[in-house]
């Protein structure tokens, strides 16, 4: 069974929803897995202030 793992950044400007699934659609396709399952894990990063 093949696996992978990748990992990407957006930049954010508070509390609200940001379109990921364009960079999960690159990612799954650069991958070359043709079939299976994507979970995605979002961490959440409180801001420096």
């Amino acid at each position: 069974m093949a696996a992978h793992a990748d990992q990407f950044s957006i930049p954010t400007r508070g509390k609200g929803t940001y379109e990921i699934t364009e960079r999960c659609q690159e990612i799954v396709r650069a991958s070359g897995i043709r079939t299976g399952t994507v979970t995605v894990f979002v961490q959440l990063r409180a801001p420096a202030w």
